[in-house]
């Protein structure tokens, strides 16, 4: 598989952001500022949530920009432990 192709390879995949957190992030990453924390990678049940915590906009005015993503997968039953 190419790295293009990789792309397709979890479409269903969703991200979450508010309603105009793109053009912000767009604005930030064109000429403003834009930091972001350490990722938050959570296992669900039905499967896998990463959140990032971000700061967006101009020097002297930033704002909160929450991004997380959401990719649905199948997760393993647990393993039953051994017994000796």
């Amino acid at each position: 598989m190419s790295l293009d192709e990789s792309w397709q390879r979890y479409p269903e995949a969703r991200i979450r952001m508010r309603e105009q957190d793109l053009a912000t992030l767009i604005k930030a990453l064109s000429g403003g500022v834009f930091m972001s924390g350490q990722p938050r990678i959570q296992l669900l049940d039905d499967g896998i949530l990463i959140s990032f915590c971000t700061n967006a906009g101009a020097s002297g005015h930033l704002i909160a920009l929450p991004i997380d993503v959401f990719i649905p997968c199948e997760v393993p039953k647990e393993i039953e432990p051994e017994t000796v």
